[in-house]
């Protein structure tokens, strides 16, 4: 288990579990990037952000842009995945035997 302290916060780390405490509180105790972004936001300063810069940058970034909107997304999306239709099928039985 990994131990991150800063003034009067501390951040818990381990398997992918998270306990944020702030003033000896338990303040957080789930996952662990939410966690860590509780510790962060509470200590407001550059060096602890910094400590946690490399896990910060691996994290996906958002799909959508504040000026798409996710309707365009999905538009764009299923005309990609559309096939073009069959127009010259034959109707009857009869038009598939003499053809």
């Amino acid at each position: 288990m990994t131990r991150y302290e800063y003034k009067n916060a501390v951040l818990l780390l381990g398997s992918n579990k998270a306990s944020v405490y702030i003033a000896g509180r338990l303040i957080f105790k789930g996952s662990g990037y939410p966690g860590m972004m509780t510790f962060i936001k509470h200590c407001n300063d550059p060096t602890v952000t910094e400590q946690f810069r490399a896990q910060l940058d691996q994290r996906e970034k958002p799909r959508f842009k504040k000026t798409e909107k996710k309707d365009d997304f999905i538009e764009q999306q299923n005309q990609k995945n559309e096939k073009p239709k069959k127009t010259n099928r034959l109707k009857s039985q009869w038009d598939r035997l003499t053809r």
